[in-house]
């Protein structure tokens, strides 16, 4: 978060677990827009060098990545994207393993006149949007195979789009009557939530299977005309905080206040958002809400996981198998009978190893790939398999997480979703 109070825009982090509240990327510019890439880093931006900052959350060290004029930053574990604010017609990944930066996305030169908003990035994928005066379309680009799709309806205004897993949302339609709108990078199908009762939706996030943003419904929402009948204004009288489960289908309230609610975040079931009393022209706070459901019966215990690691990943001490003599997989969950089988290559940090485990509740099932090992100065390749045998027959949520310990430490990772998928066994 950056701090509203302070005229220099230095920006905070802070600690859930520890209720703690710590100071980082002090001193500069002005900081703005700072984005959690993972338990590790931190990326953002300062205007008044017009810069595009990583910043290590272990050893407080700052690296600067752009020095242009940029907005709309976002990271994951492996990459940071930006777009380039001057022309609005650029956008660039950043690998931060190998600090190598590429121009993806180049309208100019596809001579299509379209202005790149709202970039978000997880796992192997970008997702952005495009607009012209009249057209609002979203993309989907593939880092591995260097692919680009549009995977919006070109027939509809889409905009805001974000990304999680093998999950993609954006908003369709215009104000007065929108909907969100997932699309899964798996199967490649679009769904609408059909929330038909809004009349804004605003900047929506995704953390796994929980979407979160502000906005109002219809009974909340205005338009304003001019004395000669044109439209001049839509607003809401108050922009309220809601979420989504997708794995319910259950649309949750989160906060409904004479407060100006903005910029929702999600992780887990945990909605973060800024609010202030416009009436009094107050300053932000930042709130935080934990979205409480029903507990579920436990799925029988008579599952069984059984797990494959070949290459480097199957002990501390790998070296085996160089990046370079696999092939990369994306992550992939199936269902064989009654058995549910997850699956994945990669490259990694030599010296890593990953073991499996799983836990259930209900009807969502969770796997995790456990890494630990001190992570060497070299990239290995490893495939990594996970199957759960004897699931009863019914419908479930699969949730692949990525969690363990830093290379050379015990300090814990960030828990990470790989992919989320809903399968009938």
């Amino acid at each position: 978060m950056d701090d509203w109070n302070d005229p220099d825009g230095d920006i905070f982090i802070y600690y859930i677990s520890k209720e703690t509240q710590t100071p980082a990327a002090e001193g500069g510019g002005y900081q703005y827009d700072p984005v959690v890439c993972s338990d590790k880093y931190m990326v953002y931006g300062e205007k008044n060098g017009n810069g595009l900052y990583l910043y290590d959350m272990g050893t407080k060290e700052t690296e600067t990545i752009f020095m242009q004029d940029q907005e709309d930053q976002d990271c994951s574990n492996t990459y940071v994207v930006w777009r380039e604010r001057k022309t609005d017609k650029f956008l660039y990944l950043y690998e931060i393993s190998d600090k190598t930066t590429e121009k993806i996305r180049d309208t100019i030169k596809l001579d299509t006149n379209n202005e790149i908003v709202s970039p978000s990035t997880d796992g192997n994928y970008v997702v952005w949007g495009e607009e012209n005066f009249n057209e609002k379309d979203i993309y989907l680009y593939e880092i591995s195979t260097n692919t680009t799709t549009m995977i919006s309806d070109n027939e509809t205004f889409d905009s805001w789009p974000d990304i999680s897993g093998n999950k993609v949302i954006w908003i369709q339609g215009e104000p007065g009557s929108m909907d969100i709108i997932v699309y899964d990078t798996v199967s490649k199908t679009r769904k609408a939530l059909g929330l038909a009762d809004f009349g804004l939706i605003s900047q929506p996030r995704i953390n796994g299977n929980m979407i979160a943003w502000t906005g109002c419904r219809s009974d909340k929402y205005r338009v304003h005309y001019s004395e000669s009948g044109f439209t001049i204004t839509m607003s809401c009288i108050d922009f309220d905080v809601y979420a989504y489960n997708l794995n319910r289908e259950e649309l949750h309230v989160v906060e409904t206040s004479t407060d100006e609610q903005r910029h929702a975040e999600v992780y887990g079931k945990n909605i973060v958002w800024h609010g202030w009393d416009r009436r009094k022209n107050n300053k932000p706070k930042i709130y935080m809400k934990t979205i409480q459901t029903t507990a579920t019966p436990i799925i029988p215990q008579e599952m069984v996981l059984s797990s494959l690691v070949k290459g480097c990943a199957e002990t501390e001490e790998g070296m085996a198998t160089k990046f370079g003599e696999g092939t990369e997989q994306e992550p992939k969950i199936e269902v064989i009978g009654n058995d549910i089988v997850y699956s994945r290559a990669l490259k990694h940090l030599c010296c890593r190893k990953a073991v499996t485990g799983r836990d259930a509740s209900g009807s969502v099932i969770n796997i995790y790939e456990v890494w630990s090992g001190i992570g060497c100065k070299c990239i290995c390749f490893s495939e990594i398999e996970a199957k759960l045998e004897n699931v009863p027959s019914g419908s479930y949520t699969v949730n692949v997480y990525e969690k363990g310990t830093q290379p050379g430490s015990e300090e814990p990772m960030e828990q990470t979703l790989i992919i989320s998928q809903d399968v009938s066994v």
